[in-house]
């Protein structure tokens, strides 16, 4: 019962359009809690943020794997920002020099915005970098480290919302990074997930089969999370087929 006729006939494709519409409900909310602290940020003045372990990772990364960027060529304007934050190009420059003579050079300072489109470029770059690895075009030492940076700019903006000073900028921080963390980030972290809401290449009788067994009722447990209720029921009444 509660499931649609049209639905039975369709459980795979219908599983696939539930697990897109939760995901973007949850994505939605996880970005109005960023939009929250985005608001407080600019009430305040926009104090600005110094991406230094973003510049430690991205260094690290080209040091590395020097011709890296040049594969990810998706987001050009995401990799430019990246170079700037790693070669220290900014208003300020350090009084201190380095062995060369030169000037140390700092980090360059973005804005709570601006980091968080930061963040978004560089998922762009890891989906382009996760179908390159896939296809053999990138190792995955590099795309790992690709990775890191994302982390990185990540545990930037959390450092610098405790040390700014305003405990209403560091709770927001952090119930957004909890419910990010929380409730989207599983649906990115499962391959098969991942797969329906990013990649594409999927067949919806799989999903169905791949999220729900009979002989493994844990794995109903773990569907459930990507599902919206009408999604629930779908797979149910699938489990019930299953087994007759």
């Amino acid at each position: 019962g509660g499931v649609p006729s049209a639905t039975r006939e369709a459980i795979g494709e219908a599983l696939v359009d539930s697990i897109k519409r939760k995901y973007r409900i949850l994505r939605g909310e996880a970005k109005t809690k960023y939009d929250d602290v985005s608001n407080l940020v600019r009430s305040v003045g926009n104090p600005p943020i110094t991406p230094t372990e973003t510049a430690l990772e991205v260094n690290s990364l080209l040091s590395k794997y020097p011709t890296v960027f040049a594969k990810l060529s998706d987001d050009p304007r995401t990799v430019k920002t990246l170079q700037e934050i790693a070669q220290g190009v900014g208003p300020q420059a350090s009084a201190i020099l380095g062995a060369n003579g030169k000037p140390i050079m700092k980090p360059p300072q973005l804005t709570f915005d601006e980091l968080r489109e930061l963040d978004k470029g560089l998922g762009s770059l890891i989906r382009q970098g996760r179908s390159l690895t896939a296809r053999g075009e990138l190792n995955n030492q590099s795309f790992d480290q690709l990775v890191s940076v994302q982390k990185a700019l990540r545990k930037d903006v959390s450092d610098w919302s405790v040390q700014v000073g305003n405990p209403d900028i560091a709770r927001g921080v952090s119930e957004a990074n909890k419910f990010f963390r929380d409730q989207v980030m599983p649906f990115r972290q499962n391959r098969l997930i991942r797969k329906v809401i990013q990649d594409g290449e999927y067949n919806p009788d799989d999903v169905a089969k791949s999220l729900f067994s009979a002989n493994q009722p844990y794995k109903t447990d773990q569907a459930i999370q990507f599902l919206t209720p009408d999604g629930i029921q779908t797979g149910r009444f699938y489990l019930v087929n299953e087994a007759k």
